[in-house]
């Protein structure tokens, strides 16, 4: 034999066997051993159908892959000793991965798996997605000041869910903020109608009729308050003003002595409570409070006119 025809021997034996070789890797994981499990969702029911995938050794070579019976149980044969990745997967369950040791010969012990169930996204509404975009536009044109745009988006959400009464209150906030007094009071009002509990729609809308000088419809929805929901007592001084633009100093004191009870340092309702006595020809205790006004603001804009009023009280 030439050395031409031993080298084209040879490269045929290798390409035959590099062939015959692969089958035989691929077998690797064969055996006597067996094993078996059973596979069973949180609450204890058997999972039918689920596969179950053997993988031989570190590198997760093959293996078989068997299903669950209607009792949710599998058995596989023919492995191989030592260690195998089982994985564990069935529809609407979370996958399971474990390593199981296999022996030789025989069966070992049984493989107990738990699934548990996969949690899905909820699915959205498209409709209620655009309408928590709308929402959102509007959210994004207030904080730019763009109030009527705010508004707009904010009607077309309140025309499909009237119930939702704190959009509602955006309305009426962004009339308020558009100049629109009437209208923000009208909207407020429906609210405070529809729900007398909501104490900071009772307070906006007195303080938006305070400053559309519409004083007893102010004085009615202060009325559904109480003194200790008001946190800000300037809604007190508003409203005295307003009392005593009108001659009507005794109920202005009303409120004038709930500003002094709840901070005896509110330099401004001493100065107006003075007024409020003068007006009532207390001339003693209107002395006494424009005094306290000015020893507390002794730089305020009022001075002046307190100074000017306790000299015509000596």
């Amino acid at each position: 034999m030439t050395s031409s025809s031993r080298r084209a021997t040879l490269t045929c034996a290798l390409s035959f066997l590099a062939v015959i070789a692969a089958p035989t890797l691929a077998q690797d994981w064969r055996g006597r051993g067996r094993v078996h499990g059973e596979v069973k969702s949180a609450d204890g029911a058997p999972v039918v159908g689920a596969k179950v995938h053997l993988a031989f050794g570190k590198e997760g070579g093959d293996g078989p892959t068997v299903n669950t019976d209607k009792k949710g149980n599998w058995s596989a044969a023919a492995l191989r000793g030592g260690m195998w990745n089982v994985d564990v997967e069935a529809e609407g369950f979370v996958t399971r991965k474990l390593s199981v040791a296999i022996q030789e010969e025989g069966s070992g012990p049984t493989v107990a798996v738990t699934l548990q169930k996969a949690v899905t996204a909820p699915t959205i509404d498209p409709h209620i997605a655009e309408l928590k975009a709308t929402l959102a536009e509007g959210n994004t044109h207030f904080q730019a000041g763009r109030f009527a745009e705010a508004r707009a988006a904010y009607e077309k959400v309140a025309a499909e869910h009237p119930e939702e009464l704190d959009i509602q209150r955006s309305i009426a906030y962004c009339f308020y903020k558009e100049g629109n007094l009437g209208a923000a009071a009208e909207a407020l009002g429906r609210l405070v109608e529809k729900d007398p509990t909501k104490t900071e729609n009772a307070l906006l809308l007195a303080n938006i009729l305070l400053e559309k000088g519409d004083l007893d419809p102010a004085l009615a929805a202060l009325a559904r308050v109480d003194d200790a929901q008001v946190k800000d007592l300037a809604i007190y001084i508003n409203l005295s003003i307003l009392l005593l633009n009108k001659d009507r100093a005794d109920e202005a004191l009303k409120y004038l002595d709930k500003c002094v009870a709840r901070d005896p340092q509110y330099a401004d309702a001493y100065y107006y409570r003075g007024r409020a006595r003068l007006q009532t020809r207390d001339f003693a205790a209107a002395k006494a409070d424009l005094l306290k006004f000015v020893e507390l603001k002794p730089d305020a804009p009022e001075v002046a006119a307190a100074r000017a009023m306790l000299g015509e009280l000596k």
